[in-house]
């Protein structure tokens, strides 16, 4: 769909809810994971592996801009 700025955004779940829309960004991983809001990379530790990734937390706030500029008189909040 349209992001608002000339390009386009995927994502992986638009829900309808009593008070607005929700983004909703899935990310399947096996282990324990840690990370927070405000941290930068985000890491998954299992069975004595380890990796890390991007903080998923500003894609996520893109693509709820880009619902909101879209839809400007509807409530959107993203998880």
């Amino acid at each position: 769909m349209p992001d608002g700025l000339d390009g386009e955004i995927q994502l992986d779940y638009l829900l309808l809810t009593s008070i607005g829309l929700l983004v909703l960004d899935v990310k399947h991983v096996n282990g324990r994971l840690y990370g927070g809001y405000n941290m930068d990379s985000w890491t998954v530790t299992d069975r004595g592996q380890r990796f890390t990734f991007a903080n998923p937390a500003g894609p996520l706030r893109e693509r709820v801009i880009a619902i909101r500029t879209l839809l400007k008189d509807v409530p959107v909040d993203g998880r």
